[in-house]
């Protein structure tokens, strides 16, 4: 019986001689967060948001958790999400996801800037905002979010195929009475689209009109695209 409370006694000082020796490695300096590297999409302020994580240096990477991060990091309504990786035993990988600027929206003499994902990016008192303003279109709010029906929703996905530059050629997006949609460029030339069918190669033609054309559209009385095989352009006489 001595023999077997002796036995068992030495198993039980053995365990926690192993379990002290996990924990010590574990909270060891070797697995101080020494790191941190940005991947995915491209970042604006990257220095704000290191700013942010400064006091991630040095906290182990055991116990880092992706939700810490993402509380850090709340204040940017430009990011969409972020996984974490691990790269023992010093490095973490950031994969982040970030949200674009697409429209905005007058509300209650303010523009709302918003994402493709209705994410609501910013709130301005100016209305001097190099993007298109969407005009007639219904939407509703859920939190920080605009929700859209289903036609404005088409719509914001074929914005989504106009880069940057050309997109800053679109002064407005307006939904007609008659269900048309009409874009009006920062020339002044209408931009007459049709209905929503075959929107995404509408803007998709848009696009390369704008990029191809871009120091003549004021000349262009309109833009025609709502039977996409004929677009028309009719050049001012």
């Amino acid at each position: 019986m001595d023999n077997f409370l002796n036995h068992k006694s030495l198993l039980l000082i053995i365990l926690f001689m192993a379990l002290g020796a996990v924990v010590s490695l574990f909270s060891s300096p070797l697995f101080e967060i020494k790191n941190i590297n940005f991947l995915g999409d491209e970042l604006n302020n990257k220095a704000k948001i290191k700013q942010a994580l400064a006091d991630i240096y040095g906290e182990n990477i055991f116990f880092l958790q992706e939700a810490q991060l993402e509380a850090k990091l709340a204040y940017n309504p430009y990011i969409s999400n972020l996984e974490l990786n691990k790269k023992y035993p010093r490095t973490i990988n950031l994969e982040i996801d970030k949200r674009t600027a697409v429209g905005w929206i007058k509300n209650r003499g303010q523009a709302l800037i918003f994402a493709d994902d209705g994410y609501i990016l910013k709130r301005k008192e100016s209305l001097d905002i190099n993007l298109p303003e969407i005009v007639g279109f219904g939407y509703k709010f859920k939190q920080d979010n605009l929700v859209f029906p289903e036609n404005l929703e088409k719509i914001i996905k074929g914005i989504t195929y106009l880069t940057p530059t050309e997109k800053s050629y679109i002064s407005q997006i307006t939904s007609c009475n008659d269900g048309q949609t009409n874009v009006k460029l920062v020339s002044g030339t209408s931009v007459l689209l049709g209905g929503i069918d075959e929107i995404d190669q509408k803007f998709r033609l848009l696009n390369s009109i704008i990029k191809n054309n871009k120091e003549h559209l004021s000349e262009v009385s309109y833009i025609d695209l709502r039977l996409i095989q004929k677009p028309v352009i009719k050049i001012k006489k």
